[in-house]
């Protein structure tokens, strides 16, 4: 099993010598494989070491540290983010969030603030990961059971898709989207659209909606059941949202579809 690795970019050399060399990398799961002191040379040695983590400051000659995350998180997208700044503005924080980053933390660092970042990232790289040893915090899904239904056979599924398509179909009937299910297995919402499209080959709404619709047509062969009824139970909120989907993924409407 490989181990985790990180690497460190920010400007002020004194300042990232010394995180380095003071917090407890190993401790939390990593090893310090690259560093940087500019936007520019940071992006060219994240592309080559591909680490497994991203700890950078904001502000750097060449290119700011979140548009040089920006940039590489498309080449590597499981990797972590932790977000270090000397200036605590909200549109940092927002487009620091919109990236994913497990924190952001304000300077000057406090080592413990750090290496509890630390131990999130590792945490959401185990969880993303078979490669890596996991600390598994979904205890409800026992390893070795059956995969969901709605999983392509043969594929590898982690525990987290798993427990999230569980969820999604122990809630077909409630009005819950991506921010919801995130927030309930603690993760960001970008993080998990990255594992869920990695794992799972599609995307997590169009999922979510594809088993709407099979809920629908089983359903839709009980003949008690009205179409509003129905509706309501899929999640879809009103029949005529319902009837919208329904005939853009069946190519009838639901009456239509009864009706065969």
């Amino acid at each position: 099993m490989r181990k985790l690795t990180a690497f460190v970019a920010d400007d002020m050399r004194l300042i990232r010598e010394a995180l380095i060399k003071t917090v407890r990398w190993e401790d939390c799961g990593f090893s310090v494989v690259g560093q940087a002191g500019d936007g520019l040379e940071a992006e060219s040695e994240i592309r080559r070491l591909r680490p497994d983590l991203i700890v950078t400051d904001i502000r750097m000659p060449g290119q700011d540290g979140l548009s040089v995350a920006e940039r590489v998180l498309d080449f590597l997208p499981d990797a972590q983010l932790i977000v270090i700044t000397g200036f605590d503005r909200f549109e940092y924080a927002q487009k620091s969030l919109r990236l994913g980053a497990v924190d952001i933390i304000l300077k000057p660092i406090k080592n413990e603030a750090l290496e509890q970042a630390l131990r999130r990232a590792a945490s959401r790289l185990r969880e993303s990961s078979p490669e890596i040893p996991r600390e598994d915090p979904l205890r409800d899904v026992p390893a070795g059971e059956a995969v969901p239904e709605g999983v392509a056979e043969g594929r590898p599924v982690g525990h987290l898709t798993q427990a999230v398509i569980r969820y999604i179909d122990e809630h077909l009937g409630e009005d819950f989207g991506l921010a919801t299910v995130s927030e309930t297995f603690r993760v960001t919402p970008s993080h998990l659209c990255r594992v869920f499209k990695r794992e799972m080959g599609e995307s997590f709404l169009p999922y979510v909606r594809k088993r709407r619709i099979d809920q629908a047509l089983r359903l839709m062969g009980d003949p008690a059941l009205q179409i509003s009824e129905i509706a309501l139970a899929c999640g879809f909120g009103s029949p005529e949202h319902f009837t919208k989907i329904f005939k853009e993924a069946v190519g009838k409407t639901p009456s239509a579809f009864r009706r065969g």
